[in-house]
């Protein structure tokens, strides 16, 4: 999601990432919509988000086509255990 943070184009609007969403969710601190209050197997959304998964990725390449020339970027993995973290990291240095 972050890599869309500088093509926000209308006066007035900001980004806003979904890890940042996701955070003020779980803290409470932004409302849950109205829609959102329990699921269908009665678990309520609050106790769900405290469970949400979420991988963002920025890429700091700057190929304009193609991406050629050197790549990089970040990663960030919230709400995952360490154990499947370690598996993240065992794939991406291979």
């Amino acid at each position: 999601d972050e890599v869309y943070q500088v093509n926000i184009y209308a006066e007035g609007k900001s980004f806003h990432s979904c890890r940042k969403v996701l955070h003020k969710l779980q803290d409470r601190s932004l409302p849950a919509p109205t829609e959102a209050t329990t699921s269908t197997d009665g678990i309520s959304f609050h106790v769900q988000l405290q469970a949400a998964q979420l991988i963002s990725f920025h890429s700091t390449s700057k190929g304009l086509i193609g991406e050629c020339g050197q790549r990089g970027g970040y990663h960030d993995f919230v709400g995952f255990s360490e154990r499947t973290l370690a598996q993240f990291m065992k794939v991406a240095a291979t």
